[in-house]
């Protein structure tokens, strides 16, 4: 179980996630959505150093709950009906509806294409649960898939600490971290050094990172 401390830094986390969503934003301008698409000059679409710019046809859409699930599974090795395991079972199917499914039995049988208010929540409680058991499971004694070597209680930003988080970004990104992203990561660990004593700065920092990047808009959107 997550330290209480590190549950409200993970809440908080939650509140500038949805806050910064483009989920929740209204679009901008009157045209409807038949009318034509106006054309872009060539170099509009590219940035100031020529690179390629923002796409002008982008399709972002949200993971719905079978993508979240097989994608989490896949990332943190687990099988996919118990990354959130409440009273004995299952607890993704809970989320259904706010993560795109369906239920016959409401006679609801068209997915929701947008997320609603509550769909982040969802998605972070599946990942906290999910990224907890690997957490566990890579400090219970056996062989460590994600978080191998890690100091139970060393507050310094190790070799072992950058080579999970090498492997959180590959495994839920399909991409290295970048050194911001590193930087990050070790001001996390910093930050719950100064709120957890003991054997426990290991286990949470590597809950907290897992949990991070899980629930990163680049991992939840397609």
């Amino acid at each position: 179980m997550a330290h209480p401390k590190v549950k409200i830094v993970m809440t908080l986390s939650v509140a500038i996630f949805l806050g910064g969503c483009s989920w929740f934003k209204k679009k901008r301008g009157g045209g409807s959505a038949g009318s034509p698409r106006k054309p872009v000059a060539a170099d509009a679409r590219n940035g100031d150093d020529g690179e390629p710019g923002l796409s002008h046809r982008a399709n972002v859409r949200f993971k719905k709950i079978n993508l979240i699930r097989n994608d989490f599974a896949r990332a943190l090795q687990l099988p996919p009906n118990q990354l959130c395991v409440e009273n004995g079972k299952d607890c993704v199917p809970n989320y259904n509806l706010v993560l795109g499914g369906t239920d016959s039995n409401l006679m609801l049988y068209e997915r929701i294409e947008k997320p609603t208010p509550t769909s982040p929540i969802a998605i972070e409680r599946v990942a906290l649960q999910a990224c907890s058991r690997r957490v566990d499971m890579d400090f219970g004694g056996g062989a460590a898939l994600i978080f191998a070597k890690i100091p139970a209680s060393n507050v310094n930003f190790t070799e072992a600490h950058r080579e999970a988080v090498q492997r959180l970004y590959r495994n839920f990104l399909q991409r290295d971290p970048t050194d911001g992203e590193y930087a990050g990561h070790e001001k996390l660990l910093e930050s719950i050094g100064s709120m957890v004593s003991g054997n426990q700065v290991g286990k949470t920092w590597a809950q907290s990172a897992c949990w991070m990047v899980a629930t990163q808009l680049e991992s939840v959107l397609y």
